[in-house]
């Protein structure tokens, strides 16, 4: 198995947590995403990632960290707030996402495609929206945030946790 630590990059992490997150969003096979989980790795060493992936792979170690504490931190927080503070939490956490990742590879793309650089499609924080997909979070409050992919945290039903 290639395990892929999460520790060495930022995008090796960001990568496997949007592929997680996009499984849920879809609704892909629950073998599908168990599969995938199992070959990133990484059990036990990122609360965000460890906690959407324990419901599909039951018994999972699930850590009360996370790699990248700014902005992932906020978002851990969801998981352990009741449930009518978690709007206001995710809320917070959109405010510092886009700045907080500014050492990925995808950062600062919309810059770089006028000079012939990456191709943008927007910037899109599929990990919330699988949180709150998951978490059956009401979305009110963050819906017309620019980086939270409101369709997709609809698509088909929601997961009750």
């Amino acid at each position: 198995m290639i395990c892929y630590n999460f520790r060495t990059r930022r995008d090796i992490y960001i990568d496997a947590l949007w592929i997680l997150s996009l499984n849920i969003l879809f609704e892909s096979s629950d073998d599908r995403i168990r599969e995938f989980i199992e070959a990133k790795g990484n059990e036990g060493v990122d609360g965000v990632f460890d906690r959407l992936a324990s419901r599909f792979v039951p018994g999972r170690k699930i850590s009360d960290e996370v790699v990248y504490a700014a902005p992932y931190r906020r978002l851990l927080a969801v998981f352990d707030t009741p449930e009518k503070d978690r709007p206001k939490l995710m809320g917070a956490f959109f405010k510092v996402w886009y700045q907080q990742n500014k050492k990925t590879d995808w950062w600062g793309s919309d810059e770089r495609t006028t000079a012939g650089g990456l191709f943008y499609g927007g910037y899109w924080c599929f990990e919330a929206a699988a949180v709150v997909k998951s978490l059956g979070i009401h979305d009110s409050l963050f819906r017309g945030n620019e980086y939270y992919p409101s369709d997709l945290a609809h698509l088909g039903k929601q997961v009750a946790s």
